[in-house]
């Protein structure tokens, strides 16, 4: 009878350390209102999958029947959004210009969605092209993106821990 109940307490012991092992696996959520005068402040926050590091993009023309050639000065602007309990968080991204190869680099470790402005002067006078597209972000990575003004083409690639990543045209 004494070893039977050794054995029951051992199970229970077992079972009950499987549960809190689970629980402090999953992935927490916080939400704390609070009142100050007729004000209600809620704070909440969640824990996303992993964190991305962000976009590298490379912005070109040309393309149909030759080479295609990168776009210097082109402003990118842009911001994240993406869903935490079920509620928008939006995260405004620092605005950066390409290079003389075409390149800029938004590594502002957004998640969601990067929705991106791209704009530059052509002509003379002076015109302003204006573009926007959309790149899905994926955990612990880094977007790498070729987006080609004359074709409208978007080519994305996905660095996981920035190994092996993509720095074609």
């Amino acid at each position: 009878m004494r070893n039977g109940a050794i054995a029951s307490l051992l199970v229970v012991a077992i079972l009950a350390g499987a549960g809190a092992g689970y629980f402090v696996g999953v992935n927490s959520v916080t939400s704390v209102t609070s009142s100050i005068g007729q004000t209600t402040i809620t704070t909440t926050s969640c824990t996303v999958s992993g964190p991305t590091n962000g976009v590298v993009i490379r912005v070109v023309e040309g393309g149909l029947y030759g080479p295609t050639t990168p776009i210097a000065g082109a402003r990118v602007v842009g911001e994240a959004d993406g869903y935490c309990n079920d509620a928008l968080q939006t995260q405004t991204l620092s605005s950066t210009v390409t290079n003389s190869s075409g390149w800029a680099s938004l590594l502002d470790e957004g998640f969601g969605v990067y929705n991106l402005n791209i704009s530059y002067e052509v002509g003379n006078p002076q015109l302003t092209e204006n573009y926007h597209i959309s790149i899905p972000m994926q955990p612990l990575t880094t977007t790498y993106v070729v987006f080609n003004t004359t074709t409208g083409n978007v080519t994305t690639h996905y660095c996981e821990y920035n190994l092996h990543c993509y720095f074609g045209s």
